[in-house]
């Protein structure tokens, strides 16, 4: 390791996340708490869509504006 802590960018190149070097252990518990809380609470609000996404394989399958009827 360099030293600094590891930092994770966006697509754009700007940082988003910068990791601290080191945690206590209660710290580094909490934290992990916290990111899988926010799993959680993301998982079930956006169900519907993870669920739609994770079935759809097709494009036009997929498209949420098709209004054409199937026959």
């Amino acid at each position: 390791m360099t030293g600094r802590a590891p930092i994770m960018h966006d697509t754009d190149g700007a940082p988003i996340v910068v990791l601290p070097e080191a945690l206590d252990d209660a710290a580094a518990a909490a934290l992990l708490e916290f990111f899988l809380e926010a799993a959680r609470v993301l998982e079930a609000h956006y169900a519907g869509q993870l669920i739609r996404h994770a079935q759809c394989r097709d494009e036009r399958q997929c498209s949420l504006w098709d209004d054409d009827p199937p026959f």
